[in-house]
């Protein structure tokens, strides 16, 4: 990002530091369970591939929308519900790190007593509708790591993950929103 006579000027041009080899490595696109709603699946002798080509493109297409929202001081906040028991505590001890770090809000489950943000990050599938709802009709970006059964259509970015490999796909995202916020 540049600055010309108080105006930005914003390069299109940015490295995240995005490695087909890494994200095959870390198994990330790799699927065992299928759900019928999404077709962005391939089937290969019952294991289910994410277009690499894909994710890697919404991936950094994400990254520099929130590098953007940061520069303009946008808020966000990031919901989980997936690493609260006990045997993940280191995990979900990296990720309040990884938050802390980007600066960012952090909610086990949304009350009415935050401000609505920005940006909406989601890690987990169990959410409200109406919560979604209330965000869809205040224009708010929804970016949701895992997929969700019942109201897919509603989010406006979905990045498909591994459920399997559910701690180290997450975080390896995470990490990619950390870079770019900062």
């Amino acid at each position: 990002m540049l600055y010309n006579n108080n105006k930005i000027i914003y390069n299109k041009y940015f490295n995240w530091n995005i490695n087909l080899k890494k994200i095959i490595k870390m198994k990330i696109f790799i699927n065992h369970d299928i759900n019928k709603y999404f077709y962005k699946y391939k089937k290969y002798k019952n294991i289910f591939f994410i277009n690499l080509i894909i994710f890697t493109k919404f991936l950094y297409e994400i990254c520099n929308l929130i590098f953007y929202a940061s520069n303009l001081n946008k808020k966000f906040i990031i919901i989980n519900n997936i690493f609260l028991k006990k045997n993940n505590k280191f995990l979900l001890n990296l990720i309040k790190w990884i938050i802390i770090k980007s600066k960012c809000f952090y909610i086990k489950k949304y009350n009415n007593k935050y401000k609505l943000p920005d940006i909406l990050i989601i890690l987990n599938n169990i959410i409200n509708n109406n919560f979604i709802k209330k965000c869809i009709f205040n224009k708010i970006i929804i970016i949701n790591l895992i997929k969700i059964i019942n109201n897919y259509n509603f989010i406006d970015i979905l990045i498909l993950i591994n459920k399997k490999n559910i701690k180290y796909s997450i975080l390896y995202i995470l990490y990619k929103f950390k870079y770019s916020i900062i």
